[in-house]
């Protein structure tokens, strides 16, 4: 059975490979509950955009303080995508314009 740390990873060294500017980190632990759980700063456009990653597995869902979390970073303007696989990210950094 895959663990959500193997699509960490997964998740991080593909878009490494497709936006080699980009600065990709893993930013939750277990102590930090209800963030997002990779952060993904890229190029677009001549400036930096920001998207936060909430890493599922299929069938779970948003636990109701990441749902709070999100909507925070919603309001101030930040972008948020729910992971249900490799595809969910990479199919938002091209909407969001990234450049490689």
């Amino acid at each position: 059975m895959p663990r959500e740390r193997d699509f960490y990873e997964k998740i991080m060294n593909v878009v490494r490979k497709k936006y080699p500017r980009a600065y990709v980190r893993k930013i939750a632990d277990r102590f930090s509950r209800g963030i997002p759980d990779i952060v993904i700063t890229f190029p677009c456009k001549g400036e930096g955009r920001t998207l936060y990653v909430e890493v599922k597995m299929v069938g779970e869902k948003c636990s109701r303080l990441q749902e709070e979390e999100h909507e925070q970073i919603r309001r101030a303007c930040g972008t948020v995508v729910i992971a249900y696989g490799v595809d969910d990210v990479m199919e938002m950094l091209d909407v969001m314009g990234a450049e490689a």
